[in-house]
């Protein structure tokens, strides 16, 4: 019954995912950020404690873009390569979180720990198998994207990444 449940809320995300437009997103530019305190594990493997989108935080760079995602969406997968050259693109500029809404963390630290051998993650990855952020940040699918910078939305976008969204997620880390 439970992966039955599980595979139903899967495919109703990355369904509300894939026709979903960014104006959809559950906060909206302007909003003010939660400060959601999860464990976030770091491409070696360590893991701290932290606030997902504290832009004040002096260890976060200018911006911050928040990645919401599960590895069980299909839609959140394809983003990854995006995602890690976005984390690439903007360092120095932005700090890129992914936050993992999968409830099993022993499955999830065993695909990180594969992820970043091959490469494809080398940026905090902060875990919520308890889903605060869902409720926090109204989040109404996966993948979901906020550049938060001083607490402050600056750009929302839910459903998958082409490229002006890209685009418009730099240009919103660089203004």
């Amino acid at each position: 019954m439970f992966m039955i449940k599980k595979l139903l809320l899967t495919l109703t995300f990355g369904f509300i995912a894939a026709f979903s437009l960014s104006s959809q997103a559950g906060l909206k530019v302007g909003d003010s950020v939660p400060c959601i305190t999860l464990t976030q594990v770091m491409p070696d493997g360590s893991e701290t404690h932290g606030c997902i989108s504290d832009a004040q935080n002096p260890a976060v760079e200018k911006a911050v873009v928040l990645d919401f995602m599960s590895i069980e969406c299909s839609y959140c997968l394809r983003d990854l390569p995006t995602i890690s050259k976005l984390a690439t693109d903007l360092k120095g500029i932005a700090t890129v979180r992914q936050v993992t809404l999968d409830e099993n963390m022993d499955e999830f630290k065993a695909w990180h720990k594969q992820m970043v051998a091959s490469g494809v993650i080398h940026y905090p990855f902060a875990m919520d198998p308890r889903n605060k952020s869902v409720n926090a940040y109204k989040l109404e699918a996966t993948p979901t994207v906020y550049v938060i910078k001083s607490g402050i939305i600056a750009y929302a976008h839910v459903g998958m990444l082409r490229s002006k969204d890209v685009e418009d997620i730099k240009k919103a880390v660089n203004q």
